[in-house]
């Protein structure tokens, strides 16, 4: 049976053809039906591209995580050195000769470039982004290190100590880290969090070239495929359900050619996606988990028992090279001390934002209810509580916060067409062939692990519904069924205009945003003196003000901020129906003692406050 090891000019892989390792691979893979189609040219290249990238990432992260857990110097010290270290071991991997390696590394560092100045034209203006996500950020670019130091003593200047950076994972802070570290400015090192992103397109074209699709189609569902509204509504912003939602898809394709395709090296790249997802959400357990769950179901149904039970131990132990190595800070640490890997998400106490931000008119409905009512953007979700609204709500779309309507105004379409595409694939016994088996099977086991989730009904809870949509219409386009391909094609298309709407919403809000707040700092920088600010949920802006060289002094108390010439911080939305606020120290029309004050962590009452506000 022949065994692609994959194209590096001095691959590890090729050597250990030899080895057990290869010969679980060639045993796992027996019994499956391998395509005729073999992926070649451009389609391999640009395979390896996409494999080059998630490599890099996941040796960053690796590489970084055991200099911490070593207590080596601190993060900032070795950033770039880090990174060229990624591009290394994928040049290694993936290049066939010295010219081939350098090409792809060249590519790779371009596109790396490209992300990181695309960030660079787009302040965030979220939430979360702003708050625990930066402070997580400033931590380590500051010399903090989980695995041995608590939180509290990197805690930035004027900020409260919140609960998240210490109990949540770690990957993705750690790369912007690194990335602000190496001498990016704050704001375009986020964009080192675009690169699974762009890893997924290339990845793509290479399953569907590899099925026999065209070039053209392969091209346009490739791109699609990465056109899931949740990363591209949170690109502008350090959240990271988008870029779970990237790598989970990357994960699907790549196990899909190393099935198909007997590439080896496709598996170890798809190993580094789980591992990378693993460290940076919580619940990429759960949806790379029903995902990986669908692929050893159908390798069983196909090949028997033995080669699924190689296929899960193979990603059970990707997962616990996370649990218990570079993830041991949060996951093993949460259990130790706290009862449970997910806390503050799970175990005790319980922290309720998520139902808190539900209207009250719907809160006591049942979650599946909730789930339509969301996902179709029937059910608006905003501080005032307006409950339902007659229309498709197109709202909330575009914003990094990814709530109600967060998937788009018409993707309730797609997801209908998609169900209907499954149900003809059955009825007309298209799943005897094993590539839409298999596709359909993963998309199932993601639509009911999105089912199960709690707080459901928030998009970037459930990133993967999309995926599933997306894979439905996938499966109908390689059917041999003309209608079943023109269904699938319909699909893909509601899915492609729905996220160039929802993309034109979130590029109109992200300028719009970064416009105001620049004009904001460019006019506290020009006044020449100290700014007083309650900042809420801004901390960001709190270093992005020192950084232009504004003194800065954080106040504690609550919102609105009394004084003469208020300067507004804006924010993606008020919080709490008040933006964030400042302006000069000299015209605080308060007790002016509480200028020096750290404000404390408001998270529980916020909370409690959102729940009467939206009651």
């Amino acid at each position: 049976m022949r065994v692609d090891y994959g194209d590096g000019w001095r691959n590890p892989l090729r050597m250990t053809s030899e080895t057990a390792l290869a010969s679980c691979f060639s045993t796992m893979t027996r019994g499956v039906e391998e395509s005729p189609h073999h992926i070649s040219g451009r389609a391999e290249f640009a395979l390896c591209v996409g494999q080059a990238i998630l490599v890099v990432l996941v040796t960053v992260v690796i590489v970084a995580s055991i200099g911490l857990i070593l207590g080596l110097e601190p993060v900032p010290r070795y950033a770039a050195a880090v990174y060229l270290v990624g591009l290394l071991v994928s040049a290694i991997l993936f290049g066939r000769t010295p010219a081939r390696a350098a090409a792809i590394v060249g590519i790779v560092a371009a596109l790396t470039a490209f992300c990181l100045w695309g960030a660079a034209q787009f302040i965030d203006g979220s939430y979360d982004g702003q708050e625990y996500h930066f402070d997580a950020v400033y931590a380590f670019h500051h010399g903090w290190n989980p695995f041995r130091q608590d939180y509290d003593a990197f805690v930035p200047p004027g900020a409260p100590a919140l609960l998240w950076p210490q109990h949540y994972p770690i990957a993705a802070w750690l790369m912007t880290a690194l990335a602000w570290s190496a001498g990016l400015s704050l704001t375009a090192a986020k964009g080192i969090l675009w690169l699974p992103g762009l890893a997924v397109p290339p990845i793509w074209y290479a399953v569907l070239r590899g099925e026999g699709l065209t070039r053209q189609s392969s091209a346009a569902l490739a791109m699609l495929a990465a056109g899931s509204p949740i990363f591209v509504e949170q690109m502008r912003s350090q959240h990271v359900d988008g870029l779970m939602g990237a790598l989970a898809i990357a994960f699907v394709g790549l196990l899909v050619i190393a099935l198909r395709q007997r590439k080896l090296s496709s598996f170890f790249s798809a190993l580094c996606c789980l591992i990378l997802a693993v460290d940076i959400k919580f619940n990429a357990i759960a949806i790379l988990g029903a995902a990986s769950a669908a692929f050893c179901l159908g390798v069983m149904v196909k090949a028997r028992l033995g080669p699924a039970i190689q296929l899960g131990l193979f990603l059970l132990a990707a997962l616990f090279v996370v649990l218990l190595g570079i993830g041991f800070h949060p996951y093993a640490t949460n259990w130790l001390h706290y009862g449970h890997p997910f806390y503050p998400v799970m175990g005790a106490p319980g922290y309720q934002v998520n139902e808190a931000l539900l209207p009250g008119s719907v809160r006591g409905l049942p979650d599946l209810a909730l789930f339509v009512g969301t996902t179709f953007s029937f059910i608006s979700r905003s501080i005032g509580g307006e409950g339902w609204w007659p229309l498709i709500d197109i709202h909330d779309g575009g914003w990094p916060d990814v709530a109600v309507g967060g998937f788009g105004p018409i993707f309730g379409g797609a997801l209908i067409l998609a169900i209907f595409v499954a149900a003809v694939a059955v009825k007309t016994k298209q799943t005897g062939q094993f590539r839409i088996r298999i596709i359909l099977l993963v998309a199932a086991c993601l639509l009911i692990s999105s089912l199960v989730t709690p707080y459901m009904w928030w998009p970037r809870f459930i990133p993967q519904l999309w995926t599933a949509v997306f894979l439905c219409a996938v499966a109908g386009i390689l059917s041999s069924r003309r209608r079943l391909a023109c269904l699938g094609w319909a699909c893909a298309g509601v899915l492609g205009l729905n996220s160039v709407m929802v993309g034109a919403m979130s590029l109109q809000n992200g300028l719009s945003d970064t416009a105001a707040i620049r004009s904001h700092i460019a006019g506290a920088v020009s006044a020449g003196r100290p700014f007083c600010g309650a900042f809420g949920a801004a901390h960001a802006r709190i270093q992005l003000m020192r950084d232009a060289g504004v003194r800065v002094i954080p106040l504690a108390q609550p919102l609105p901020l009394h004084c003469y010439g208020v300067s507004a911080i804006p924010l993606a939305h008020t919080f709490l129906g008040q933006p964030a606020q400042s302006c000069p120290c000299r015209a605080i029309s308060h007790d002016p003692r509480g200028r020096w004050q750290v404000p404390p962590d408001r998270t529980v009452e916020d909370i409690r406050t959102m729940l009467r506000t939206n009651d």
